[in-house]
């Protein structure tokens, strides 16, 4: 048997007796192959075959600080043995040490109670800047009678994919519709509550109308979000979701957007769209729609970091219907109003109350500008934060008295630089990520707990907050002698851009957890006291 498997692994150009149908992606091409065309009293030999795409790995059996190795699962009755691996390749991914496969990889097993086919379920980690999960389901057929050799892996043009982009669509339609109730969108709640007040007592035509000018305002938005961030991959770029965030001037114009969305609700001044958008039927609701995008982009919501990393990794027309899929996702309670008359119909009549709620809705978008003053300051420091209220003032101005004057404020974007002013680690008895801290630890055998975070992530912060903070918390971590790392993704950092590709993840927030000797273990994006708690204790 160790001879044979020697052989395998030593012999790349080795050709096969019988293969299995054949899964291809843009990054790889992969079947299971048998080193004969019969299973004797029910045993075979087999192996799991790669041939990767330049520059695209998967991992040894020990993946080293990030990653997991091809999983395989036989379909009854068959059972299989271990993978085993060739030597690897070891790779500095931002200072954390992986090791890693890649060009053409052969993986021998054995294989018993097999019979005239062998089924398996395969599951995998490809990675190149990014990291996409695939898996695909194999069957194998042994012909029996002579001998009839498959050659070295050449997959025919028509080798049919399995990347499942059904799969993938739902996952980005699920995420977009519960990132709604992600705290990060909470402030674009307060337009939204508005929007519908005004509609109460309106023709259900009306209300389908605003319903789908809303729709359409995020679709559009979150299109060209997923445009300029395909392009910016394309040019070599490093750039996930919630990205623009990590830029100074970003920040500043989201900040002015809101506090005029704010003044505006509070009846400074009347919301006047612009001249390109005024032939748009529903124009307001279009706008929000726009708006809650922006809100929307710091924060990732369960089931969508997979989608969305797996669309980075796919052509540019099948990425941007995942990201399509997203918008329609978080344009989907509003579309479910649009088309339920019966639900239409309870909404309030408008009144003199509506007054009074529009003052009060101005309340979170105030408060969401504060919010982004403290993250401009985070990343350029006084002067930052000084040229964005100088803004602030004549924005408030220009839109009392003159609001096409308001465009003067773009005049101090270019002052703008990042200079970072305060230290992300306002969590008790944390320490800066760094990958090379990361693996001493775990050298040392201790337990370790990631937090990879951002000061532009709401959601982050709230658990930061309303868990990692909380006392009995902190006292698990002590009981545990477990470490507390935190990356903070504020501003660009290799190191934790690396992290996230290895995770399969798009975006912060992102808590993993390192159990001495065991490989990472991946959080929900919401914590609890009692979720952390349990996790330490297992």
């Amino acid at each position: 048997m160790r001879a044979l498997l020697a052989l395998l692994l030593l012999l790349p150009h080795l050709a096969f007796a019988a293969a299995s149908n054949v899964f291809t992606s843009p990054r790889d091409t992969v079947r299971l192959v048998s080193q004969s065309n019969t299973a004797q009293n029910g045993q075979a030999q087999l192996a799991l075959e790669f041939l990767l795409q330049p520059g695209w790995h998967i991992y040894w059996r020990n993946p080293g600080d990030a990653g997991y190795p091809p999983r395989l699962t036989p379909e009854p009755p068959a059972s299989f043995g271990p993978l085993s691996f060739p030597p690897p390749e070891t790779l500095d991914q931002g200072g954390m040490k992986v090791n890693v496969l890649s060009g053409h990889v052969v993986l021998p097993f054995s294989a018993s109670d097999v019979g005239g086919t062998v089924s398996a379920h395969a599951s995998w980690l490809v990675c190149s800047d990014i990291c996409v999960p695939e898996r695909a389901i194999f069957s194998l057929n042994f012909t029996g009678g002579a001998s009839t050799e498959q050659a070295l892996f050449k997959p025919p043009a028509d080798a049919p994919t399995h990347p499942p982009y059904w799969l993938l669509a739902l996952l980005a339609l699920l995420g977009g519709l519960v990132l709604n109730l992600m705290p990060c969108v909470f402030p674009i709640l307060a337009m939204k509550a508005f929007a519908f007040a005004r509609l109460g007592g309106a023709a259900h035509g009306h209300i389908r109308r605003e319903a789908l000018g809303y729709a359409v305002g995020v679709l559009a938005s979150m299109l060209a979000l997923a445009v300029l961030l395909l392009a910016l991959r394309a040019a070599g770029a490093a750039s996930f979701w919630g990205f623009q965030f990590q830029s100074p001037v970003f920040v500043a114009l989201a900040g002015w957007v809101i506090l005029a969305a704010g003044l505006n609700l509070a009846g400074l001044f009347h919301l006047s769209a612009p001249g390109f958008i005024r032939h748009i039927p529903a124009q307001h609701s279009f706008l929000t729609g726009l708006l809650a995008v922006l809100v929307a982009t710091p924060c990732t919501a369960p089931f969508m970091g997979t989608a969305i990393a797996a669309a980075l990794a796919l052509p540019a027309l099948p990425a941007l219907g995942i990201f399509a899929a997203l918008g329609l996702g978080m344009a989907l309670p509003i579309l479910i109003l649009a088309f339920i008359p019966q639900l239409a119909a309870r909404l309030p009549r408008p009144g003199a109350w509506m007054l009074w709620l529009q003052r009060a809705l101005a309340l979170p978008m105030f408060a969401t500008f504060v919010w982004l003053a403290w993250v401009l300051f985070r990343q350029s420091g006084g002067v930052g934060l000084a040229l964005l209220l100088l803004g602030a003032a004549l924005l408030a101005v220009a839109l009392r008295l003159k609001p096409a004057a308001a465009l003067a404020v773009l005049a101090l974007l270019p002052f703008l630089h990042t200079a970072p002013a305060a230290s992300a680690l306002t969590l008790p008895n944390a320490q800066p990520y760094t990958a090379e801290r990361l693996a001493a630890l775990r050298a040392a055998n201790q337990p370790v707990f990631v937090d990879l975070t951002a000061a532009w992530c709401v959601t982050c912060l709230v658990n930061e907050t309303t868990t990692l903070s909380a006392p009995e918390v902190q006292s698990a971590f002590a009981a545990h002698h477990a470490a507390l790392l935190v990356g903070d993704w504020t501003d660009r950092n290799p190191a934790i851009t690396a992290l996230l590709a290895a995770n399969q993840r798009a975006g912060v927030p992102l808590y993993l957890y390192y159990a001495p000797g065991a490989p990472a273990q991946v959080l929900p994006q919401i914590l609890t006291p009692g979720l952390v708690i349990t996790t330490l204790d297992r």
